[in-house]
């Protein structure tokens, strides 16, 4: 249960497509990221399978924007970040990474959540129900950038501070951030009461779907013929205690320490 307009208009402007060139005329969303605040500056989080490669930085990655003016894609390369001394920072053991993300203000059409839309994890039950936004199967409509918005459950609590939820996500929605969905029923000892309204809160950030595999064998040889892999409709969440760990940490600090020394003006968007 939930309530109508539940979904604040101008989110859709802090989620970005990550993607790489299709051809002179385009380019294929391969991931998804999302804007913070941090400290005055814009702190861009994603899972670190997409712009990380065999332990490296991607090179050839673009991060795509609406501009003010209208909706016109910008196209922000960030191996131009690396000229304003900024890098992709990894966590030491989770699939997230964070970069400090130059926008102007004047031009770029956007917006960031703050660390207070963060939920704790002792917060998020199984049942609860969510959405996330994203850019699966390379999907942007051609004039705009605007995420794709999907619901599910949370389906399993684990012990390690990740969940498990009931949501199909596709290649493309690594990154996507996850939240609560607003409701304003509770499920008490004495059975579900009418109270206060659940704000959208930030509670993690999805990593993979996970893949039903399925094999056949070979009633002759027993050997294995061919293996089926279909979507199981579950996702693998990261809680937003990781995010924290990541933008808390000394190379992410160190590198923003350096951002601000040279960067004193930050943007007021």
């Amino acid at each position: 249960m939930s309530v109508a307009g539940w979904l604040p208009p101008e989110w859709s402007k802090a989620i970005l497509p990550i993607a790489v060139r299709r051809d002179t005329n385009g380019f294929s969303p391969i991931g998804t990221a999302f804007l913070l605040h941090l400290r005055g500056f814009n702190c861009l989080i994603t899972a670190k399978h997409v712009v990380f490669r065999d332990g490296q930085p991607r090179t050839g990655l673009f991060m795509l924007n609406n501009h003010r003016e209208g909706n016109i894609v910008v196209v922000k390369s960030f191996d131009e970040f690396t000229k304003e001394g900024v890098e992709w920072v990894p966590h030491t053991e989770k699939d997230i990474a964070a970069t400090i993300c130059p926008m102007n203000p004047e031009t770029d059409d956007f917006r960031r959540f703050t660390d207070s839309l963060f939920e704790e994890f002792v917060n998020v039950r199984e049942g609860d129900d969510i959405f996330f936004l994203g850019f699966p199967l390379g999907i942007v409509i051609p004039s705009r950038v605007t995420p794709i918005v999907r619901s599910g459950m949370v389906a399993l609590k684990r012990d390690d501070d990740t969940f498990l939820i009931e949501a199909n996500a596709y290649p493309g929605n690594s990154g996507s951030p996850v939240f609560f969905k607003p409701c304003p029923f509770e499920m008490g000892p004495s059975g579900m009461s009418l109270g206060r309204i659940r704000p959208p809160k930030l509670i993690g950030m999805m990593t993979e779907s996970i893949s039903y595999r399925d094999v056949a064998i070979s009633p002759q040889t027993g050997n294995v013929r061919i293996v089926f892999e279909e979507n199981s409709g579950l996702s693998n969440v990261l809680s937003a205690r990781f995010i924290r760990e990541t933008l808390n940490s000394t190379n992410f600090q160190n590198m923003l320490q350096h951002f601000i020394e040279t960067h004193p003006q930050p943007p007021t968007q």
